[in-house]
């Protein structure tokens, strides 16, 4: 697994046929900080070629001298079981 830059337009297509998104994570919002003069960068974890999970990343001014930064996490595939397993 590794971490790869993503276009606006490879999030948007990654987190399109999400049913649970925050308004965060949303490609809009992404959009919508970028017009408001935030820096955004857009991020997945790729294993091989299948996009595992992707971020939307904001940089936001903070206390004048500083940059704070914002990671809001899209899990698109998990590979794992989701539920326990028992042993008896």
């Amino acid at each position: 697994m590794h971490f790869t830059t993503l276009t606006a337009e490879e999030y948007a297509s990654a987190t399109r046929h999400s049913s649970r998104l925050f308004l965060a994570q949303l490609p809009e919002y992404g959009q919508w900080r970028t017009e408001q003069g935030d820096t955004v960068d857009y991020v997945g974890v790729r294993e091989g070629s299948e996009l595992r999970g992707v971020a939307l990343i904001t940089y936001q001014p903070w206390k004048k001298l500083f940059t704070r930064a914002i990671i809001t996490l899209s899990l698109i595939h998990i590979s794992e079981p989701t539920r326990p397993l028992y042993i008896s």
